[in-house]
């Protein structure tokens, strides 16, 4: 919980991602000699060449030369004879012109070249060329330099391709957007966790019926400069058998991109009253792809960890017909959808149980005819849909971990707490809290959690909803202490000007 006295942080608010160029490790040791490949006419060649990399011609150009090669270069359509010095391919015999470099176009190549091999050093454990096609999933192909599914298969083929009319798919992706398992398209905004399924299937071992099972899943995301992806889910399976016995398990995973790697942290309890436990780590680097397949027997029925196509981690509930999906943001294959996905086989028909109002997962029910986004929109009072699905996120937050906010669950009190008419102000007023990736990132700044942000909400909530001035003033300090650059910009965050006009006088 903040307090007005503990407001004192230097953000940075107009930051902006900058893609390095991609580059393998073994290029590094090459780079010394890219100041004098600089001053050379290949390099200023293909430096405007359009589509062409000129770092990495550079750094193939070094490696050519430190091999000896002598032969007639691909890349660069010369032949070379040193270091710095290159003849170029003339129709003619006429001896080639000489390039005449001042010294201060010497130095200040040399300083371009120190920052591009900083660029490099940064990246050295990306792969070299990152195609558009690097990260397509299961069940899709590359056409035309796009991802897209198989014949017969429905969704994106930079996240998920399946067949509707065999599964229902409840999916939430990028920053974010997202399907309900109706099939009802929305844009959340929320932070922290979030509840996200819940639904009952038969349980079969083989062909055979062999009872219930019941599943939970819960949501955590993350913050890359402002703008929020999921990082991690849990998730509980209770089967039961047809004597009424239960067998209980749980699962929390957690994915990140480790020194350009994709990364899946798994652990697992079999009791409530048991800590989660580490089961195993699962990445690329684990080896051949059979390596990177765990089963967990429980009961009779297998628990299939996969890293399948696409670097997506999933995990099939074999006797439920559940299947979960996970990939986290990365920072090179941009183009690959990070996001989460849950998939169940209608042939085990799937049941939904009723919720008490405010209680839905995002995920809603199959059938939008029980329970859809209008329902949700009725229950809340909201004016629309975003800010109810917003709304119906930050009041689950489902279970608790360890990248949760602190104040997540205060917040979600006060809004269940909150009149009608006050929670609409709240949207309508503090709503920008929410929506501008610029104005999260510098509430929140170096850190890559979300309790600053959470914090802020929690302040306005408070205001909007108790009337507490305090909790005015304390928002507005967090916003001063925080964001010099936006509260310059009147024009540009009209929203953000508007709250910093408040009085903090009583509602």
């Amino acid at each position: 919980m903040y307090s007005c006295d503990s407001l004192q942080t230097t953000l940075i608010c107009n930051s902006a991602t900058t893609r390095h160029p991609p580059v393998t490790r073994d290029f590094v040791p090459y780079i010394q000699l890219i100041p004098s490949l600089m001053l050379t006419p290949s390099f200023i060649t293909s430096a405007l060449t359009p589509g062409l990399p000129s770092i990495v011609l550079l750094t193939c150009k070094a490696r050519q030369l430190l091999a000896g090669e002598k032969q007639r270069s691909p890349l660069f359509g010369q032949k070379t004879r040193a270091i710095t010095k290159e003849r170029p391919v003339f129709a003619s015999s006429h001896s080639p012109p000489t390039v005449h470099i001042q010294p201060i176009m010497r130095t200040t190549l040399y300083l371009i070249s120190a920052l591009v091999a900083a660029s490099i050093s940064l990246s050295a454990s990306s792969p070299l060329l990152v195609g558009p096609c690097t990260n397509c999933v299961h069940n899709s192909r590359c056409v035309d330099n796009q991802c897209v599914c198989e014949d017969g298969f429905s969704g994106d083929g930079n996240f998920l391709c399946h067949k509707p009319e065999d599964v229902h798919v409840c999916k939430i992706m990028s920053d974010p957007t997202m399907q309900t398992f109706a099939g009802e398209n929305l844009l959340l905004e929320t932070f922290g966790s979030l509840k996200f399924a819940e639904l009952s299937t038969g349980r079969r071992t083989g062909s055979t019926e062999s009872g219930v099972c019941r599943f939970s899943s819960t949501a955590f995301t993350e913050r890359i400069l402002g703008k929020i992806f999921t990082k991690g889910v849990t998730f509980e399976l209770i089967q039961e058998d047809l004597m009424g016995r239960e067998v209980y398990v749980e699962f929390a995973v957690k994915a990140e991109v480790v020194e350009g790697q994709y990364r899946y942290a798994v652990k697992s309890r079999q009791s409530k009253d048991a800590e989660l436990e580490h089961q195993t780590y699962i990445s690329p680097e684990a080896g051949p792809r059979n390596a990177q397949t765990i089963t967990i027997p429980r009961d009779n029925c297998d628990i299939i960890f996969r890293l399948f196509q696409g670097n997506v981690l999933s995990v099939n509930l074999a006797c439920c017909g559940i299947r979960v999906g996970l990939r986290p943001f990365h920072p090179v294959y941009q183009e690959s959808i990070p996001g989460l996905w849950v998939m169940v086989k209608k042939i085990f028909h799937p049941r939904f149980p009723f919720w008490e109002p405010g209680q839905q997962p995002l995920c809603l029910n199959a059938d939008p005819t029980i329970y859809n986004i209008k329902d949700v929109v009725d229950e809340t009072g909201l004016s629309d849909t975003r800010s109810a699905m917003s709304y119906q996120a930050l009041t689950n937050p489902g279970r608790h971990f360890d990248t949760t906010p602190d104040d997540q669950r205060h917040l979600a009190e006060v809004l269940k707490d909150c009149p009608a008419e006050r929670l609409q102000m709240f949207y309508d007023e503090a709503g920008f809290v929410l929506d501008s990736p610029l104005f999260i990132n510098c509430i929140s700044g170096h850190s890559q959690g979300q309790d600053n942000i959470v914090g802020l909400l929690l302040h306005t909530a408070r205001y909007f909803c108790y009337g507490w001035r305090w909790a005015c003033r304390c928002a507005k300090q967090m916003v001063l202490d925080r964001c010099d650059r936006v509260l310059s910009n009147p024009a540009r965050f009209p929203r953000v000007a508007a709250f910093m006009r408040q009085t903090c006088e009583a509602l």
